[in-house]
């Protein structure tokens, strides 16, 4: 009787394992009688009830978060394809502290760098396969290393040009392209969030570690651009702000609303914003206001590239000659910002690691591993253990003490 027992058990955790759990009606499970002294078996059937099944819940998540803090690199769709390039940077995971990788999943012209299970055509449209999002993901959690998956939002050439009453548009009914060359889809239109959030669920899906939305925000010097711009603002339209903070509350109100649809997915949340939007009371003329965001993300990176500062900034004549000095300046801002919050997210900011000779002979420095590591020295020395790496070229300092 006991091994009939035992026998009867093994089998219900193996069905109940395989049922789907919302269905009530009693199942039927054969079991098996044994008879020790004579080594026959007899077949029985029992009816037992749902309701009296032990269901098993699947173990949790991997959480891969470093105990002590990322420090990332940048790694576009391209170069994390390409042998040359990952290898080096793959190199650098593995001798130096450097722990993570961005890598683009929706590039800055709306693509999509991977294959995905979505049935959203405009989404299965927009891919142009560089990668294998899962194996690409798979080597590197092998490795030890943390994934991050670059959604780049509302610049999106591709779904701008493919559904054009997506987009910002002009009054006499065109796209409208901002002075950067650039197209943006309209944050207002909810359907744009969903088509977002749901590139950003397939990364999840992938197997990502963390969701990174860049360029969460209207174009630069919206104030003035504003004028040539026509958005339904849609249920917006009737929410009694100023213009500037109804932007902020848009663009807060969709991160807000992509952390409530990622929940399931078990990933991280962070956005990338202006360094200089903690320097204004306002949405930095991009719709982007720190403390906003801040409650609803995991994450904040702010983008201090040295070369973004105007001159004078911090106290530096040239802010991209003394990376340490604007980097120190900045981050005390920010802590203090981030001080009022009763629970705020964690400060991982962007920073150079590239020499920005657009800026013109005289005003820029060429940027070696001397200037990377003032940049880091200087959050250390604020307490702050977390950055990331920003290089186009995908090229990174081996000499660094990262």
């Amino acid at each position: 009787m006991v091994k009939r027992l035992a026998g009867l058990l093994i089998v219900i955790s193996l069905l109940s394992a395989c049922q789907p759990v919302a269905e009530q009606a009693p199942f039927i499970v054969p079991a098996m009688d044994v008879h020790i002294e004579t080594g026959q078996y007899q077949s029985a059937v029992v009816e037992v009830s749902r309701e009296n099944v032990i269901l098993f819940p699947p173990p949790p998540p991997v959480d891969r978060y470093p105990a002590d803090g990322v420090r990332g690199m940048y790694l576009s769709a391209r170069g994390a394809a390409n042998a040359s390039i990952s290898g080096h940077a793959k190199t650098l995971l593995e001798t130096t502290r450097l722990n993570a990788v961005v890598i683009d999943y929706k590039d800055d012209w709306g693509r999509i760098a991977s294959t995905h299970e979505s049935s959203d055509a405009l989404l299965q449209a927009a891919t142009d396969p560089i990668y294998d999002a899962k194996q690409l993901i798979a080597d590197y959690h092998a490795g030890g290393i943390y994934t991050i998956a670059r959604i780049v939002c509302f610049k999106d050439a591709f779904r701008a040009q493919a559904d054009p009453g997506k987009a910002m548009q002009t009054s006499n009914g065109g796209v409208f392209i901002a002075p950067t060359g650039d197209t943006y889809l309209n944050p207002f239109d909810r359907s744009n969030w969903d088509y977002l959030v749901e590139a950003s669920i397939q990364a999840a899906r992938a197997g990502f570690d963390e969701i990174q939305f860049d360029y969460v925000r209207f174009p630069e010097n919206f104030n003035a651009l504003s004028s040539f711009v026509v958005m339904d603002q849609g249920d917006y339209a009737t929410v009694d702000l100023p213009e500037v903070e109804k932007r902020s509350r848009v663009i807060s109100d969709f991160v807000a609303y992509a952390r409530q649809q990622l929940e399931p997915y078990n990933v991280r949340l962070s956005v990338d914003i202006f360094g200089y939007v903690t320097m204004v009371q306002d949405d930095g003329n991009v719709g982007q206001n720190l403390l906003m965001l801040a409650q609803h993300v995991d994450v904040i990176s702010s983008m201090i590239y040295p070369s973004h500062w105007n001159n004078g900034a911090f106290g530096a004549a040239l802010p991209d000659k003394e990376p340490g000095r604007v980097v120190s300046g900045y981050i005390e801002r920010e802590k203090a910002l981030l001080s009022t919050m009763e629970t705020a997210p964690i400060s991982r900011p962007w920073l150079q690691s590239f020499t920005a000779s657009y800026l013109g002979r005289g005003n820029f420095i060429p940027y070696t591993a001397k200037e990377v590591e003032a940049q880091i020295e200087a959050l250390r020395q604020a307490g702050v253990h977390e950055y990331l790496l920003w290089d186009p070229a995908n090229n990174y300092f081996t000499n660094v003490n990262y």
